[in-house]
């Protein structure tokens, strides 16, 4: 178990780490769908424990596609790189309530 426990604590290390990454880009077309899943799944998870962390990953949500197309919006959450990254914070909280809470509240302190 120990071996899980370590391996979920370098996902929340990834994750958080690509939390405060800037997701807008100057000049970008297309929406980053990585970002847009990470920032979904988070804000889908926090949404149960914390509606102050989950509606300010909605306003992440808001600035990653704001100018974006709907078309866009849509194919990046019809990707790949979207459904895995949403995936992988979904498994990382996992069934554990208290994995979900620590992935809101270090999703908090990582936001710009």
């Amino acid at each position: 178990m120990a071996g899980a426990s370590a391996s979920r604590g370098v996902a929340a290390s990834l994750v958080l780490g690509l939390l405060a990454a800037p997701y807008v880009r100057a000049g970008e077309k297309e929406v980053d769908a990585q970002g847009l899943g990470i920032l979904e799944a988070v804000a889908s998870t926090c949404g149960k424990f914390d509606a102050d962390v989950a509606r300010k990953l909605q306003d992440r949500i808001a600035e990653l596609v704001k100018g974006k197309s709907g078309d866009s919006v849509a194919r990046a959450r019809a990707s790949d790189e979207y459904l895995e990254a949403y995936a992988s914070v979904k498994e990382m909280a996992g069934p554990s309530d208290e994995n979900a809470k620590r992935v809101c509240s270090e999703s908090e302190s990582a936001s710009p």
